[in-house]
């Protein structure tokens, strides 16, 4: 064994017996790794091998670089060092279980923000109201594009309303009471937007509720079905051209109106409006008074008309 490879196996077996701060080397029999009986600071020793101590930093002890310094490990509990993933580059990790960032929400005002640094999967406790998924934090880099969200909310003793802000793509739901409810999303940068990709929600209805008026407007964009309860006195009802634009072709309504006193229904025609199908007329239609149940208007949007053909009525 050369004189080096002495020093380092020294410095080795004295760690482990708790030397001295120092790391001083001392051979056997009072000589010094310095020739005369000093000893030879750590800083000194500048190369050597060790085949057959183990070195074990204790608690509390750690080893370090300093400056330009470098720590090369070509094995690492055994294995080639390269087998591991390392901080930057693509790799393929085989067997390799990488945990989810899982954070428990806390509600507060009826809502909650996901932090988008420390969390990817979101988990909502059960509801006792309706909640609001408020725009989440960033922080940093985060999100990322392409980052994805998963959203699951646990069982309530009811269903509850969600809703959803616009840094969200758009989605109204109800959480049902006795299943656990997922919904995933993913970043996209260019529309500063966090998309939907997939959900177990399903299709709600969409029912807006209308005020008693002698207009019934319904917003095609946020609505499957809309309904009026009209306790003004006797006299006609208007359907308007459904609010929110030109809508996309295919989509359905289902317009619900219940009256107190007798109303006649006017649905307005042209362009955006209303036309009537084979043996479907649109005229002469009306809401009896007192009645127990709606009367009701089912249309569908068809964009080369630009009109909302009615399907049917009752």
């Amino acid at each position: 064994m050369t004189k080096k490879a002495f020093q380092v196996l020294c410095l080795l077996v004295g760690l482990v017996l708790g030397g001295t701060s120092a790391a001083q080397i001392i051979y056997p029999g009072g000589g010094s790794s310095s020739g005369g009986g000093g000893p030879t600071a750590f800083s000194d020793i500048e190369s050597g091998t060790n085949s057959a101590a183990t070195m074990i930093i204790g608690t509390g002890a750690s080893l370090d670089v300093a400056g330009s310094g470098s720590n090369n490990a070509t094995h690492l509990g055994g294995t080639v060092a390269t087998g591991y993933a390392t901080l930057a580059g693509n790799q393929t990790l085989l067997s390799t279980f990488v945990k989810p960032l899982i954070v428990t929400q806390t509600i507060s005002s009826n809502a909650f923000a996901i932090n988008l640094a420390t969390t990817r999967i979101a988990v909502v406790p059960a509801l006792s109201a309706g909640v609001t998924v408020s725009a989440p934090t960033p922080s940093g880099s985060f999100p990322y594009d392409g980052q994805e969200t998963t959203i699951v909310f646990l069982p309530s003793s009811a269903p509850q309303s969600i809703t959803w802000n616009a840094a969200w793509s758009a989605r109204g739901g109800l959480g049902d009471n006795d299943t656990i409810s997922w919904v995933k999303f993913a970043y996209v940068a260019s529309i500063d937007k966090h998309v939907m990709l997939a959900t177990t929600l399903g299709v709600e209805p969409n029912i807006t509720t209308l005020t008693s008026s002698t207009t019934y407007t319904c917003p095609h964009l946020t609505s499957r079905k809309c309904k009026m309860t009209m306790t003004g006195a006797a006299g006609t009802v208007t359907i308007a051209i459904p609010s929110g634009g030109t809508p996309t072709d295919g989509k359905q309504l289902s317009l619900w109106i219940k009256c107190t006193n007798l109303q006649s229904l006017t649905l307005t025609t042209g362009a955006g409006g209303f036309i009537e199908s084979p043996n479907v007329p649109i005229t002469g239609l009306s809401c009896p008074a007192g009645g127990a149940s709606y009367t009701a208007i089912g249309a569908e949007y068809d964009s080369g008309l630009d009109r909302w053909q009615v399907l049917a009525t009752n």
